[in-house]
């Protein structure tokens, strides 16, 4: 699949694209930002993402965490993100359920 232009005018197409990207980077080790730590169920800091790959793609905090509630189900209706408070509402904790068949 080729890469989407973030430069897009649909706030959609940012959010979709937002939340594929965030999916392969948590099944996908080769695709990580060099640096984002991963737990042992598969969850890493939205802070953390941000600082090393959103920045410099001009993507903030509050665009992840609303990528990932908009695309919190897949089509289907499986559930395909798992999102949960790391501090009070400051920061987050992503994890990708499930894998493609």
């Amino acid at each position: 699949a080729a890469a989407m232009s973030i430069r897009s005018r649909s706030p959609n197409a940012k959010s979709d694209w937002i939340s594929r990207t965030v999916a392969s980077f948590a099944r996908y080790s080769a695709k990580r930002p060099a640096g984002l730590v991963v737990d042992s169920t598969g969850a890493f800091q939205v802070s953390s993402l941000v600082a090393l790959w959103g920045e410099k793609h001009g993507v903030t905090q509050e665009e992840v965490v609303s990528a990932v509630q908009k695309n919190l189900f897949a089509k289907s209706g499986s559930q395909r993100f798992e999102l949960e408070d790391a501090g009070g509402g400051r920061d987050w904790f992503v994890r990708v359920v499930g894998k493609k068949a």
